[in-house]
């Protein structure tokens, strides 16, 4: 970090934010980034109430079977997912770029055990007044757990952000692509020799990465 900055003078800085391409890759990868911390969030939240408060037939299968997805490489479940793109013509859209993500094991579980310590006369009593199972969840259960459900919501942003192997294989078009892929290709560049400006190279690195430690750095301070 400190060899980024110092080797970042305001040329370089000047220079990427010019660039037209780096500007697209940005505004994809917040777009992309907010739509799968938002939704995958939420599916977590829902998932870690059933299970932290609901005792269905087969519970413990499901909770067994989202450990044991935990311990899979998501590699291997690339060229699955790569064939179910295709077959289903989702192929270079934004859409498959953020699919994979959104829904998370592991939100799931870190939810279910922050919806576990909501007392369980709290709920009952809403369900006395009404109040259906989405409303119970939404209006008394996430209120209660908002400092786990914001950590989920900034990892899940800086997972999206910082993704490349799977939108590199599913987004074709350079006017979709990510600013991960894109400081891949500045890097790659760099390393071919085609790219020997150091401070081009350092200012962009430390520009793409600087909304997810600008999140990181506001989560911290609101804790």
């Amino acid at each position: 970090m400190l060899w980024l900055i110092g080797r970042a003078d305001i040329a370089g800085l000047k220079r990427v934010l010019l660039d037209s391409s780096w500007r697209d890759a940005i505004v994809n990868s917040i777009f992309l980034a907010s739509i799968q911390a938002v939704v995958s969030t939420l599916l977590a939240g829902m998932m870690g109430f059933a299970m932290a408060k609901h005792d269905f037939f087969g519970r413990k299968i499901v909770l067994m079977g989202l450990v044991f997805t935990m311990l899979v490489p998501a590699q291997l479940l690339m060229p699955g997912a790569f064939e179910m793109v295709m077959k289903t013509g989702l192929f270079d859209t934004r859409l498959a770029a953020i699919f994979p993500g959104l829904f998370s094991v592991f939100g799931s579980l870190l939810m279910m055990q922050a919806i576990a310590r909501v007392p369980d006369e709290t709920l009952h009593a809403a369900r006395l007044d009404g109040c259906n199972e989405l409303r119970v969840w939404w209006d008394i259960v996430m209120p209660q757990i908002i400092p786990t459900t914001t950590t989920l919501a900034v990892l899940s942003f800086a997972a999206a952000w910082n993704a490349l192997l799977w939108p590199s294989l599913i987004l074709a078009s350079e006017s979709k692509a990510t600013a991960a892929m894109w400081a891949a290709n500045v890097a790659f560049n760099a390393s071919s020799g085609e790219l020997s400006d150091t401070s081009f190279i350092a200012a962009a690195v430390l520009l793409t990465m600087s909304p997810v430690l600008l999140l990181g750095l506001l989560h911290t301070n609101d804790d």
